[in-house]
């Protein structure tokens, strides 16, 4: 299987880059053109794209679906709550969208997310039954890449 996925630290150049950029909120992040600017609205939003993977993957195994002290909520249903949350920085100074695009994409077992005691279970890694698709990791990797935008 061809996988897209960046090292850990082509991911931290990426962030590194994004983090200083200040284009961190695109308020309705829907954008139907025409509210000035030169660029075209996004072509991935956080609101319309990477919610219902982040909700269906990460938020029923009951780890991710609020947050508390030891995990992040970026699975939660309340899409500004998620969004929050994957946007934060973590423990380990990164934004919390760093780490899922490490974990969803990890090949070491203890690593991979979602778990297998999620529902449904993830048998194996980024695109097996139960696991993040590539067609989703590519899409959250957009999103990060064009600045996380609502």
């Amino acid at each position: 299987m061809k996988r897209s996925v960046c090292g850990v630290l082509g991911c931290l150049a990426v962030v590194a880059s994004l983090a200083c950029s200040g284009e961190d909120i695109e308020a309705g992040g829907t954008g139907s053109g025409g509210s000035g600017g030169s660029s075209a609205a996004p072509s991935v939003t956080f609101t319309k794209d990477i919610h219902p993977i982040l909700q269906a993957k990460c938020g029923t195994s009951g780890c991710h679906d609020m947050p508390n002290l030891f995990m992040p909520g970026h699975g939660a249903a309340d899409v500004n709550v998620a969004y929050t949350e994957a946007t934060s920085m973590g423990s380990l100074g990164m934004p919390i969208y760093t780490r899922i695009l490490a974990r969803i994409s990890s090949t070491m077992p203890g690593s991979i997310m979602p778990p297998t005691y999620a529902t449904p279970p993830c048998e194996g890694a980024l695109g097996a039954p139960g696991c993040v698709t590539q067609e989703e990791f590519d899409l959250i990797q957009e999103w990060v890449d064009q600045g996380h935008l609502k």
